[in-house]
């Protein structure tokens, strides 16, 4: 890689440490998510509930990290109503390990199965929900924080080095260390969408004024290939 290499191109600045190539030669490409349009997120407008609701979306992995958001919500529910939509594709091994879990914290009516769904009920379901949160203890730059940016709906993630460069742009993100409790976390969440979702409109105007959208992806795109 670092020695036959003219150009190395990452997905996001911290790659850079990964491979161990010099900053000379170093470009990062941020994937870029197209804004939804106006009248795509008035149709499926967020309504404040008095259910609090959380969304993850990803296929069921080891990475994700699910168990521990079950038990994020298990303290919610200990002060509020409150429900989680899982949605991706499923691992049999996984969801035995997850129906384990929601026995032991009686969460049977606050999880919600939804398996894969083409992306247009994914984004009814993320402007639908009070915050989507990502417990991954490994990700690259992950693209559900892009969009639920781009929606307007506010996220708590696991401080990953990539989702903490979508924060520097996007303060709507926000970052928390997987040591710290399910009670720290509940409480994270909480306050993560007390503080944004009256604010959705300015959310997405701070996705439009980053580098994650497809239009800056496809310069900087053009900016690679022109590369000499």
């Amino acid at each position: 890689l670092n020695i036959f290499s003219t150009h190395v191109v990452g997905v996001n600045s911290y790659a850079r440490r990964t491979a161990r190539t010099k900053l000379a030669k170093w470009t990062t490409l941020y994937d870029g998510i197209a804004a939804p349009r106006d009248n795509q997120i008035l149709r499926s407008a967020y309504k404040p509930s008095s259910v609090f609701r959380i969304v993850m979306v990803g296929r069921f992995h080891e990475c994700k990290n699910i168990a521990f958001a079950l038990e994020v919500v298990s303290e919610i529910k200990k002060n509020r109503e409150v429900e989680i939509i899982l949605i991706g594709r499923e691992s049999p091994a996984i969801r035995s390990e997850l129906d384990i879990i929601i026995s032991k914290y009686r969460l049977h009516d606050s999880v919600l199965f939804m398996g894969e769904m083409p992306g247009p009920a994914v984004f009814e379901n993320m402007v639908d929900s009070n915050l989507l949160m990502l417990t991954s203890t490994r990700e690259g730059l992950p693209g559900t924080v892009l969009e639920a940016s781009a929606l307007g709906v506010p996220v708590l993630s696991s401080d990953l080095p990539g989702v903490v460069e979508i924060q520097e742009h996007i303060p709507s993100v926000g970052t928390l260390s997987l040591r710290e409790s399910a009670s720290v976390w509940s409480d994270a969440a909480i306050n993560q969408a007390q503080i944004w979702n009256s604010r959705r409109n300015e959310i997405r105007q701070y996705f439009l004024n980053s580098p994650f959208t497809l239009e800056n992806h496809v310069t900087r795109l053009e900016e690679v290939w022109r590369f000499q």
